[in-house]
């Protein structure tokens, strides 16, 4: 890669935190204020259990994808792996980190904050380094391309009919589910 294209590839990743922060924060306070109906209740967080904190990296990371494909998908057979492996970054360390201080801390809503954006930022720093890295294999893709779809489908499927376990349930009300 150029240098020209690395720093664009900079560019658009490092300006992607913010993205996936603001719209990520977007889906979070959306599930409080709009009227979840069936289609999206895969989209925007239904309660607030760790299961659904993890839309908050998923669908923007999508979002933002979409928006950089024109850019920096087109010739770069590593795009979507980047994008699916940000995602799953984010995701990991929300789950980790919030599991973590969930330990110790009854009220984390700053700590909230802190761990969304770290997670975001290193997810951004996955997907550079994976968009800088060689090419890989039509499988590595088709993977990829799989664990983004099955994670979409659960995100739905989850929060329809969540299983009573602790990832599900609604800190807050002991529900599960929308509420």
């Amino acid at each position: 890669m150029s240098d020209e294209t690395d720093r664009g590839v900079l560019y658009w990743e490092t300006g992607g935190v913010l993205v996936v922060f603001l719209v990520g924060t977007a889906v979070h306070i959306a599930g409080h204020f709009i009227s979840v109906t069936q289609p999206t209740l895969g989209l925007v967080t239904v309660n607030e259990s760790l299961w659904e904190h993890l839309k908050m990296g998923f669908w923007p990371l999508v979002v933002l994808g979409v928006i950089q494909y024109p850019w920096l998908g087109e010739d770069n057979d590593n795009f979507l792996v980047a994008k699916v492996a940000s995602a799953f970054t984010v995701m990991g360390t929300v789950f980790v980190l919030v599991t973590a201080y969930n330990q110790f801390s009854s009220e984390p809503v700053l700590i909230d904050i802190i761990t969304f954006a770290v997670s975001c930022c290193l997810g951004q720093v996955v997907s550079y380094r994976v968009l800088q890295a060689d090419p890989v294999g039509r499988q590595t893709r088709r993977v990829a391309l799989g664990g983004a779809v099955a994670v979409a489908v659960s995100f739905w499927v989850f929060a329809v009919a969540p299983p009573p376990l602790e990832l599900f349930q609604d800190p807050m009300t002991g529900g599960y589910g929308p509420q």
